[in-house]
């Protein structure tokens, strides 16, 4: 009996050990389980999704412009330098078109590799935090799949975030001056750096110097900073000097300060981050009360960081933390916040699409999560990451092509391609909704370069966009046309008189007419009064 009595405490060791095991094997096996299922969705409608996002003119527009770059090209200030330059390049090379439409998710592959081995430096898990990147819904989703739509910037921010961990490693001179290259490239094409990446790294320094005044540590953060906006100068030099022009009014939003209504910046922000949470589209029609729920819930994304912060600096106390750590955490928060500032006070929520904004917020979270739980609940915090990865496989799974491609898009292109090349022309003009993505369906048989009449301040009637290159309106020899969508606002009804008389007159459609010139009338065409249509 005593011997018996003797194996019970071996026993129940044994078998807590056992249940422990288990707990850690779920844990491991279900993100791993939503991750493959995300994968098995992307595989099967990446490529629709990714052919709708080409039609929205905005993404093979950057494209032609990185071909011609250095040819007269006017940008928006938020151009993203880098990655135009990486597709004017691919786009030439033999699959061009494939390898563009991949440049996107590999920058946002290289984005969650350099996140996933800072959360494993700092010893968290790793695993969570690469999920809750990978298994992106579908507002992230549509900028992934543009790779102008900010994906550099969100690669810089995880590049800076690697470094900070690498302050105090052997190799932390690489990890400086490369994560500084890296930020002061995404700085150059994209101000809101200054709020993702500039202002965390100058709140990280303060909080580096209030632990303990660790003055080498501010020193490494500080050079990062400086070694990045010197890059981003002198990229903007070398590109002025090469004839490149930028318009628009850089750091505010459309609407600027003074004509904020900060409760509409506010519900933009809430609904934006419920919609991210619940893998949704912008406005959907989810109904009460679960649009609400949503909004409330989402707002747990943009205090992940904050929250993170704070929980440990409380448990391990601000002067035993690891420095390493807290700058990590602290460039993540200061992230968070600058941004949500940024996006209410400087009236960047414009419509319900400008909550693409507001995605540096969920990769904070992403990165902060794994600090945010106990580590003793591994299965908890598995079970919350995989049902985060089943709403976004839902909402990826659910999301209709249509909504990647825009309104504007021409679902049509197939009819009106079939017309031009019949004719024997490759060169012509459209509207600008219909110009770049025409081209791109053509796999650059034809070039159709954006034009637009209303608004015009020229006597021709008809002026280059106003984000446009010179290469696009030099004289080429051959017949030329001029692509009339009757729906559209901006050349709507028929020709402009100064161009003559066309020598056909082509009905594609009830909305779409081609009309055929015998000579090239890019002559005709008022490239100085450059009109950007309402």
């Amino acid at each position: 009996m005593s011997s018996i009595r003797a194996r019970w405490p071996a026993a129940a060791v044994s078998g807590a050990q056992v249940q422990r095991l288990r707990g850690v094997r779920v844990a491991a096996a279900l993100p791993l389980a939503a991750l493959a299922v995300y994968a098995g969705v992307i595989a099967a409608r990446g490529p629709e999704l990714s052919a709708a996002r080409f039609l929205d003119s905005d993404a093979p527009g950057a494209v032609y412009q990185g071909v011609s770059l250095f040819s007269g090209a006017v940008l928006p200030v938020h151009s993203e330098i880098a990655p135009t330059l990486a597709e004017g390049w691919l786009v030439g090379l033999p699959s061009g078109h494939l390898l563009v439409a991949l440049l996107g998710p590999v920058l946002g592959v290289l984005a969650v590799a350099m996140l996933c081995l800072a959360v494993r430096r700092l010893g968290g898990n790793w695993l969570v935090a690469a999920v809750a990147t990978l298994a992106a819904g579908p507002i992230v989703l549509a900028s992934v799949l543009f790779p102008t739509a900010h994906v550099f910037t969100l690669m810089a921010m995880a590049a800076v975030s690697l470094a900070l961990v690498s302050l105090d490693g052997d190799r932390r001179r690489v990890a400086i001056v490369v994560s500084a290259v890296v930020a002061g490239l995404a700085l150059a094409g994209d101000q809101g750096f200054i709020a993702t990446g500039l202002v965390p790294l100058l709140a990280v320094a303060a909080g580096l110097w209030l632990k303990d005044h660790a003055w080498l540590r501010v020193i490494r953060v500080a050079a990062i900073a400086g070694i990045a906006v010197a890059v981003a100068v002198v990229c903007v030099l070398l590109l002025r000097l090469a004839g490149l022009s930028f318009l628009g009014s850089p750091l505010l939003g459309a609407a600027g300060v003074s004509h904020v209504d900060f409760g509409v910046s506010l519900s933009f922000a809430a609904h934006s981050f419920g919609w991210m949470l619940g893998g949704a589209w912008f406005a959907p029609t989810l109904g009460q009360p679960l649009e609400s729920f949503l909004a409330v819930a989402g707002c747990a994304i943009p205090l992940s960081a904050p929250a993170a912060l704070a929980l440990t600096v409380r448990r391990d106390g601000l002067r035993r933390m690891a420095h390493a750590k807290l700058a990590y955490l602290i460039f993540w928060a200061a992230a968070d916040i600058t941004v949500l500032i940024a996006f209410i006070v400087f009236g960047y929520a414009q419509s319900t699409v400008s909550g693409r904004y507001l995605i540096p917020c969920l990769l904070s979270a992403a990165a902060t999560f794994p600090f945010l739980v106990a580590n003793g609940r591994r299965l908890a915090t598995s079970v919350a990451v995989t049902g985060f990865a089943a709403l976004q496989t839902a909402g990826v799974l659910l999301l209709p092509a249509t909504a990647l491609a825009g309104s504007l898009a021409p679902h049509d292109g197939g009819a009106i391609l079939s017309a031009i090349e019949s004719r024997g022309l490759t060169h012509g003009y459209a509207a600008y909704s219909d110009s770049h993505s025409l081209t791109w369906l053509s796999n650059e048989a034809v070039h159709i370069y954006p034009v637009t009449a209303t608004g015009c301040r020229s006597s021709t009637g008809l002026c280059a966009t106003e984000y446009s290159n010179a290469a696009w309106y030099q004289p080429a020899a051959g017949s030329t046309f001029l692509l009339v969508r009757h729906s559209s606002p901006c050349v709507s009804s028929g020709p402009p008189a100064a161009l003559g008389a066309p020598s056909q007159t082509v009905r594609v459609n009830a909305d779409v007419t081609l009309f055929v010139y015998s000579n090239d009338i890019s002559a005709r065409i008022d490239t100085a009064s450059k009109v950007l249509c309402p």
